[in-house]
């Protein structure tokens, strides 16, 4: 098992409610809770505007759940950017190698393996909970 998980917002942990991410997805959540249980540090990585970052905080309490929360409106750096990644590991004393990343798009996903995080493209909570579990 790895010792850090991080998750991307939008198409991970929301999923579309019509045209809006707006629904929590419920099997992610119940695996962000099961990770949790089990110790594993979670970071989630988002490429999100200011007001939306607090508009979701308020929203959803499962945000809580996380270690600490990285908005690209707050620490200035955008996936795929190696630095949005390397932010992460640094802050938080890990090594890529410790870490896996989920993220809907494969450009994201591409930008944390340069790095060497275990990353894959998004699916369902069943397929992600087969990687970390």
């Amino acid at each position: 098992m790895k010792k850090a998980v991080i998750f991307d917002m939008y198409g991970v942990l929301l999923r579309r409610n019509g045209f809006i991410f707006e629904r929590e997805d419920r099997e992610t959540v119940a695996l962000v809770k099961e990770l949790k249980a089990q110790g594993v540090k979670l970071f989630l990585l988002s490429n999100i505007y200011v007001y939306n970052a607090q508009h979701f905080i308020k929203k959803y309490p499962s945000l809580a759940l996380f270690d600490k929360l990285y908005f690209s409106s707050d620490t200035g750096f955008a996936k795929p950017d190696r630095q949005a990644y390397e932010q992460i590991l640094e802050e938080n004393d890990l090594e890529a190698e410790e870490c896996v990343f989920f993220d809907d798009k494969a450009v994201n996903v591409e930008g944390a393996c340069a790095l060497g995080i275990e990353a894959y493209v998004f699916k369902d909570a069943r397929a992600a909970r087969e990687k970390v579990l």
